[in-house]
């Protein structure tokens, strides 16, 4: 079983969109049945979703500024 929590989800979102796009742009470009015959274009469609996971986990992870409010000791 799979258990995510938060926005895990899209590791397999983004994992799925480029080794799906791997597999359209290598047949595109080698021929047809290139993708299944060689195992590069999937290493290299798993290394570019591990680029843009870090990426937006860094980003959704970002720690934000805290904010203070200032009042008078007047009122």
């Amino acid at each position: 079983m799979i258990i995510w929590t938060g926005w895990g989800v899209l590791v397999f979102v983004f994992a799925l969109v480029a080794l799906v796009l791997a597999e359209a742009l290598s047949d595109a470009a080698f021929g047809a049945g290139y993708y299944a015959a060689n195992s590069w274009p999937k290493l290299a469609a798993i290394a570019v979703a591990a680029v843009a996971i870090w990426l937006t986990g860094r980003r959704l992870n970002a720690e934000r500024g805290r904010t203070v409010t200032l009042r008078s000791a007047g009122g």
